[in-house]
């Protein structure tokens, strides 16, 4: 039996990318908060007074968030085991189904521009995702390609690369959504946002046994209900109720 481990020091490079993430989505949600605000008050100068009260609670919730999340990753990552037993390939990881391929049911081996690998079996919920922060990465290259011929990943869209851009566009979206009275712009950004928290319910319910359960249930109650929000304001914005 072969073991696998994420790298000891790979937190650290999770916890910058999280900063990067982080900060323009503070900065979406500080906007966006603006905007609800200014629609309320009506008068930029209130509402540039509310600005103190509104970065006191947002900044502190941010940091708090950050904390939990860098936290939270470290122990899924610290938790990542990936086990080659005889002709069975197994994945193991914190708060994460367990995902079994047998070698004989692999049907491609992708790997990624920037390294890692993707192990794809007989079914579409059958996907072992590896990152590119593995120990003894040689050896597991080694061991892989003697499974089958590696493909090279696709080229992914620009959102796959950037999600905090999608996060922006989202939150730009909502924030028309919700603040306009312009009925076009209302409907339009509506469905712009109603289309992509579907496509994103879709992507993770779809890779739910790469996706932690914490994650899965929080997506299971929560994004159907903000779908729901706003498809039934665009059927009222249709039908003149505003």
């Amino acid at each position: 039996m072969q073991e696998f481990k994420v790298q000891g020091n790979v937190i650290r490079k999770v916890r910058l990318k999280l900063i990067l993430m982080f900060v323009p989505i503070i900065i979406g949600i500080v906007a966006f908060m603006f905007a609800i605000e200014l629609k309320v008050t009506n008068d930029i100068d209130e509402t540039m007074g509310m600005m103190p009260i509104l970065l006191a609670f947002v900044l502190p919730t941010c940091i708090i968030g950050w904390l939990i999340g860098v936290k939270r990753q470290k122990k899924i990552l610290n938790s990542y085991r990936l086990t080659f037993s005889g002709n069975l390939i197994t994945r193991e990881q914190l708060s994460t189904p367990t995902i079994n391929i047998y070698t004989n049911e692999v049907q491609k081996i992708e790997r990624g521009a920037k390294g890692g690998y993707a192990i794809y079996g007989n079914n579409k919920e059958d996907l072992i995702l590896i990152p590119n922060w593995m120990d003894n990465d040689i050896e597991l290259e080694n061991m892989l390609s003697t499974i089958c011929s590696f493909t090279e990943q696709p080229k992914q869209n620009i959102f796959y690369r950037y999600p905090t851009l999608l996060a922006l566009l989202n939150m730009l979206a909502m924030g028309c959504f919700f603040v306009a009275t312009n009925k076009v712009v209302i409907i339009v950004s509506g469905l712009l946002v109603a289309a992509n928290l579907m496509w994103s319910y879709q992507k993770i319910r779809a890779n739910q046994k790469n996706v932690d359960n914490k994650t899965n249930r929080f997506t299971s109650m929560f994004l159907p209900f903000i779908i729901f929000v706003v498809v039934v304001r665009i059927i009222l914005t249709l039908l003149g109720i505003q």
